[in-house]
């Protein structure tokens, strides 16, 4: 999950100048604008986000399905001014579901490894998680130089080609949506839930105490 996602994050954040100001002929003041606006959407959905109580693959499951969604329908649909906003906000839900949801479900995970392991090992894990964030971030700036290069972007044109257009939009816009939808449905693998958490830690606290506990309520978890 973290793979795709971050990937995708990577790609529209660095390719998303390239797209406004070659695709849209925004200039740097337009662009500007539209950063400060994303910049409003992501503070207040990351602030709404937080006080979600649902299971966190859920709310991680529809966010990046409909953003990717949309993303990849804008590849195909020239956006104008309200449309190149909707984008925005949408990968607005995305950014935001994954900083907020997912630092939830990797500290979920800490808690399950406690529970089978009898371990404290929440660094190592945790740590995983952040290497492979970083790791992704690095191949997929590389792979915009990689894709700019092969659509035959030149930075000294006034004007790209149709094809040079058309390859920036996919970049930005259809493989980082086609990374959101594959990620939201990989997530949907991992068996974590409210109930079944809850479960697993009442049984921790029960174990601690040296009480009697099941495992049944959570057994998916283990």
């Amino acid at each position: 999950y973290t793979i795709f996602v971050y990937a995708g994050i990577t790609l529209f954040t660095c390719m998303y100048v390239y797209y406004l100001n070659n695709n849209m002929g925004y200039t740097s003041a337009q662009t500007s604008t539209v950063m400060l606006i994303y910049s409003i959407m992501v503070i207040i959905l990351s602030a709404i986000f937080g006080c979600f109580r649902w299971d966190a693959k859920l709310v991680i499951t529809a966010s990046m399905i409909l953003s990717g969604a949309a993303l990849c329908i804008f590849h195909f649909v020239t956006p104008g001014t309200f449309g190149l906003y909707f984008i925005f906000f949408m990968f607005a839900i995305a950014i935001s579901a994954f900083f907020v949801q997912s630092y939830a479900v990797v500290y979920e995970v800490c808690d399950i490894d406690a529970y089978v392991s009898g371990g404290k090992r929440a660094g190592y894990i945790v740590s995983l998680f952040y290497f492979i964030s970083k790791i992704m971030a690095a191949v997929s700036m590389f792979a915009i130089g990689w894709i700019l290069r092969l659509v035959g972007y030149d930075a000294t044109l006034p004007v790209q080609s149709e094809e040079t257009l058309n390859g920036i939009s996919m970049g930005a816009l259809f493989i980082s949506g086609v990374a959101f939808v594959i990620g939201g449905i990989i997530i949907l693998k991992y068996p974590g839930t409210n109930k079944r958490l809850n479960a697993m830690r009442e049984a921790m606290t029960y174990k601690a105490e040296g009480k009697e506990y099941s495992e049944e309520a959570f057994k998916e978890l283990l």
